[in-house]
C-alpha cells in the first residue's frame, strides 16, 4: 500500500470490558493506558501498547452503536485492522480509483486520528481502517526519526508516551537510565527529560508539582483530543531545541 507507514492498531470489539482487561493483564502483563469516548462513532475506546502497535478495545455506548450491531451479529472478537498512512486524503482517493468502497468520508476518530474505513467486501472480509495522526506544533513527519534512538522507562505510562514518540524517534524501552520517565497517573502524569520536566496538575496541587518547567492544568489535559500525542510532540520539540 503506497503511503502506508505501519500497522497502527488492532481493534477488538468487547462486551465485557473488565473481563478483557483481566485477560490482557494475565496474558500480556498490560492494562489500558487511556480511555476515550467518541460520541460520533458510538464507542468508548481503551488503548493498550503492544510492542510498537496498539490494541484498541471497543465498547458500544448504546444499542444504536455500530459496535453493538457487530457484537449482536458476530460476538466479541477482532473488529478491524488499522493502518497509519502519510496522507489520508491521497490514500482514500487512490483506493477509490481502484474500486475499493470507502465507507463515508475521512473524519475524526479516537487517539487524535483522522480515519476512514474500507468496506470488508473488497478486503477479504476484514474491516480495514486507514488513519492519519493529527499534527501539532513542532511535530516532525510521521515515521521520521530525526534524533535517532530515544530511551523510555518501562511501565504503563511509559507505554503511552513511547507510542506517541514513535512518530519522532526509534523508541527503546528500558529500566536502565532512560532519557524519558513518566510518573503519576494517566490523568495527572509528570514527565522528566534530562533535567527538564512537565507536570499535569489538579487544582490545589500546584505547589506539590515540584515547580516543573511546564505545568498543564488537568482540565486542559483531559480536554485535548490526543493528550499523549501532544506530550510526545512537546518532548520532540524540546529535544530539537536542546540540540
Amino acid at each position: 500500500m503506497d503511503g502506508m507507514l505501519r500497522l497502527e492498531h488492532v481493534g477488538i470489539a468487547v462486551d465485557d470490558v473488565e473481563g478483557m482487561r483481566c485477560v490482557l493483564a494475565d496474558v500480556l502483563g498490560r492494562t489500558p493506558y487511556k480511555a476515550e469516548t467518541v460520541e460520533a462513532e458510538g464507542v468508548r475506546t481503551l488503548f493498550l501498547e503492544a510492542g510498537g502497535s496498539k490494541l484498541e478495545l471497543l465498547e458500544a455506548l448504546g444499542p444504536e452503536s455500530p459496535i453493538a450491531g457487530f457484537l449482536a451479529k458476530r460476538g466479541p472478537g477482532m473488529h478491524h485492522l488499522a493502518f497509519e498512512v502519510a496522507d489520508l486524503a491521497a490514500e482514500t482517493e487512490r483506493l477509490r480509483a481502484l474500486d475499493y468502497q470507502i465507507l463515508g468520508q475521512p473524519r475524526p476518530g479516537a487517539d487524535g486520528k483522522q480515519i476512514v474505513f474500507l468496506h470488508p467486501r473488497g478486503t477479504g472480509r476484514v474491516l480495514v481502517e486507514l488513519c492519519q495522526q493529527a499534527r501539532y506544533g513542532g511535530a516532525s513527519d510521521p515515521g521520521v526519526h530525526p534524533a535517532g534512538e530515544i530511551t523510555v522507562a518501562s511501565g504503563e505510562l511509559g507505554d503511552a508516551i513511547a507510542h506517541a514518540l514513535t512518530r519522532h524517534f526509534a523508541v527503546v524501552r528500558t529500566d536502565s537510565t532512560p532519557l524519558v520517565r513518566v510518573s503519576g497517573t494517566s490523568d495527572a502524569p509528570t514527565l522528566t527529560l534530562d533535567g527538564w520536566s512537565l507536570s499535569v496538575y489538579q487544582p490545589g496541587d500546584m505547589d506539590s508539582a515540584g515547580m516543573p518547567d511546564v505545568r498543564i492544568p488537568a482540565s486542559v489535559w483531559r480536554g485535548l483530543p490526543d493528550p499523549w500525542g501532544v506530550l510526545g510532540d512537546l518532548v520532540a520539540a524540546r529535544l530539537r531545541t536542546a540540540e
